[in-house]
């Protein structure tokens, strides 16, 4: 594009000139000589501008085939590692994490995402129970509203039990999965966490929290 600039440029430049020796050297043959010494000053500075400044001319508001757009994606996996997070907390039951652990495997359908996960609870049996729901509602609905496809969530939920020796250890006491096409039947902005686990896929209670 500098090329063809200059060239038109030059080419005005002699047209006018040539146009300014017919038309002065009838009144004074000399002042047409002001011609081509103009042609020379002005081609000079258009040169120079052009040298100095080599984007003027080709990146102009209106060429937008040049411009680069970046666009940062951010990664499936780390939108649901950041969207199980937000949904649990992060505050920890003694030297237990809230999030223990997510496991990720893509399908033809979308993500299978297993979570396990510490119950914050007493050792009320239904204080248990209400702790679990709530954080399993919340992540599920984070989940599957989520613009990440989901195929299915399974959750763990541990709390600490005493086993038959009498020591107390993070123990296993819910087990639960909820498949994409069961998510997509419930409307997630009217049901309430209680209600959710009467529609999961299959839910299982460790004896000692179910039997009470």
């Amino acid at each position: 594009m500098n090329t063809t600039f200059l060239i038109t440029t030059l080419t005005t430049l002699v047209a006018g000139t040539l146009m300014l020796r017919v038309y002065f050297h009838r009144v004074n043959p000399k002042i047409w000589l002001i011609g081509p010494n103009l042609v020379v000053l002005l081609f000079t500075i258009t040169s120079a501008r052009i040298i100095l400044n080599p984007n003027e001319l080709t990146n102009t508001p209106d060429d937008r085939s040049s411009a680069t757009i970046t666009i940062d994606l951010i990664p499936p996996r780390a939108i649901i590692s950041g969207i199980v997070h937000q949904a649990l907390g992060e505050c920890n039951r003694g030297e237990i994490p809230k999030v223990q652990g997510i496991d990720m495997r893509e399908s033809e359908n979308g993500f299978v995402v297993a979570i396990r996960f510490c119950i914050d609870a007493d050792s009320s049996e239904s204080l248990v129970i209400h702790g679990a729901e709530v954080d399993v509602y919340d992540v599920a609905r984070a989940l599957y509203q989520s613009r990440v496809p989901i195929a299915h969530v399974k959750m763990a939920g541990t709390f600490p039990l005493e086993d038959p020796y009498g020591f107390v250890r993070e123990t296993e006491v819910l087990k639960l999965s909820l498949s994409s096409a069961t998510a997509q039947e419930i409307n997630w902005n009217t049901i309430h966490y209680n209600d959710l686990f009467n529609l999961l896929d299959s839910v299982w209670w460790h004896p000692s929290i179910s039997a009470g």
